[in-house]
């Protein structure tokens, strides 16, 4: 069974759109903070954490308005708890392993969530996301959080199909929280 790289790339999109502030810098604390992707398929759901990625988050802590956003992982370091699941993945991925988003903006919509937008590049192939995402300051502590679906078809990657009865939804979701502090 494969684990849908657009639920990494989501993940790490939706992230770095929260965190970011205008001219200060989000110092990012990765044993506090994760990026998750659930995946769904017949008879065997799971979720994979992202290990490892570099992230940078720049914005107004004032405002909670982000100016600058951007990440970067490989999908080799997402992890699912199962090493032959993990390889199919890469598999999956034609070796295409690596991701990031960028944001582009991050608005308020008129029911008062915060919304990122960026663009997210999985599989070779750059696409615009959207999610909404929140982010929070207390103490000279911020806590960026939001939930990214994606489909993973618009990313040109094939339904996983397994004996006609075992099928991976190409749809995922990416959840993510950073924490740290700002500079």
């Amino acid at each position: 069974m494969n684990i849908p790289k657009t639920f990494l790339a989501i993940s790490f999109s939706a992230i770095a759109f929260i965190s970011q502030a205008q001219a200060d810098t989000f110092s990012v604390d990765k044993g506090k903070s994760s990026v998750l992707i659930d995946v769904k398929a017949t008879g065997d759901s799971f979720t994979g954490k992202l290990n490892t990625y570099k992230i940078t988050i720049q914005g107004d802590k004032d405002s909670l308005k982000p100016s600058k956003v951007a990440m970067n992982w490989n999908f080799v370091n997402l992890k699912t708890g199962k090493s032959k699941r993990d390889s199919k993945m890469i598999s999956w991925l034609e070796k295409k392993t690596n991701g990031s988003f960028v944001l582009t903006s991050f608005t308020k919509r008129t029911d008062g969530r915060m919304w990122a937008k960026g663009k997210m590049t999985m599989h070779g192939v750059t696409r615009d996301i959207e999610f909404p995402a929140k982010v929070i300051i207390k103490n000279g502590r911020m806590t960026v959080r939001g939930t990214a679906v994606v489909d993973t078809r618009k990313f040109k990657l094939p339904v996983i199909k397994m004996i006609g009865l075992f099928k991976v939804d190409p749809i995922v979701k990416i959840r993510f929280t950073f924490r740290g502090s700002l500079k």
